[in-house]
Formats: C-alpha cells, sequence, structure tokens
C-alpha cells in the first residue's frame, strides 16, 4: 500500500497504483475522488427503478442486469471514495 497525499494535506492508505481523474481529497477530506463518487452514486438510482419496472413483468435476464449494473455502481462509489480495491 501506497500513502496518497491529497490538496488537504490528508495522508490516506491506497492500494492503487494510477492516479486517475481528479485530484485525491481536493473537494472533502473524507471522499478520494470527489466528484466521481458522487456521480457513480447517482448512477444506482436508475438501475433500482429500472429494476422494479421491469421485474414484475418477468422479462428474463433483464432485470437481473439492472440489479448487476446496481452492483458495479456500488462497487464504483466505493473505489472512487476509499481508493482500494
Amino acid at each position: 500500500r501506497q500513502a496518497a497525499i491529497g490538496s488537504s494535506g490528508r495522508e490516506s492508505m491506497s492500494n492503487v497504483t494510477i492516479d486517475w481523474c481528479e485530484e485525491n481529497y481536493a473537494v472533502s477530506e473524507h471522499i478520494a475522488e470527489f466528484w466521481n463518487t458522487v456521480t457513480s452514486f447517482f448512477t444506482i438510482f436508475p438501475s433500482i427503478l429500472w429494476f422494479l419496472q421491469t421485474a414484475p413483468i418477468g422479462s428474463g435476464a433483464i432485470p437481473w442486469l439492472h440489479l448487476l449494473c446496481v452492483l458495479i455502481s456500488a462497487g464504483s462509489v466505493t473505489f472512487h471514495g476509499t481508493l482500494t480495491w
């Protein structure tokens, strides 16, 4: 693990070797990549809504793909928020 230090001077233990899209801890001292975390968080809700709309119809695998999208979005929130995997 390597120590990542953001603009706030906060040190965080990260096991990510590549600095991705934005400066770490620039907006919040608690969230590593703030905007990536926020946008990933909001992608969870459409998938839940689509699941709730398609599950009663019984359209095969499609509703479960929406739940898979929820899982991927939750993983993205966790990754960008903590920079650990």
